[in-house]
């Protein structure tokens, strides 16, 4: 099995944060990243397109990525650049959002964060979640 379909298998699927927001995303052999994502903490109940890319080939280190979604109609769009961790099955990202400016001081619309995403149980099989976070991960941030 190649580098890249290792990294594409162990990537696709279900993830959730540590605020509840939900992550599902299929990756393909060139590390192009489709899904959706549900925020866990505005409760719209919608799901928002989430597009993005991974390195399928990182080598025995973690595999760098970046995610995008646009929310509709705020007129806002997040990124996410971290890594996924294969000893450890997680994702480590931090966040920018970008709201709509109210004036020239576009800062002012930027709001910075992080997130450990962990990858969900199998249904049927509660032992299969991903493993705890690293909290020296996520220190710092």
């Amino acid at each position: 099995m190649a580098v890249s379909d290792m990294v594409a298998k162990r990537i696709s699927g279900a993830w959730t944060n540590q605020l509840g927001s939900r992550l599902v995303v299929e990756v393909d052999e060139s590390g192009q990243v489709t899904g959706t994502f549900e925020p866990g903490v505005s409760g719209d109940g919608n799901r928002h397109t989430v597009s993005g890319y991974v390195d399928p080939s990182p080598g025995e280190g973690a595999a760098p990525l970046g995610l995008v979604v646009t929310w509709q109609p705020a007129h806002s769009v997040t990124v996410w650049s971290g890594h996924y961790y294969r000893d450890k099955d997680t994702i480590n990202a931090t966040w920018l959002l970008a709201s709509h400016p109210a004036d020239h001081r576009d800062w002012h619309a930027m709001t910075l964060g992080h997130d450990s995403f962990r990858r969900e149980a199998e249904r049927g099989n509660p032992d299969d979640a991903g493993a705890d976070v690293d909290e020296e991960l996520l220190t710092g941030f």
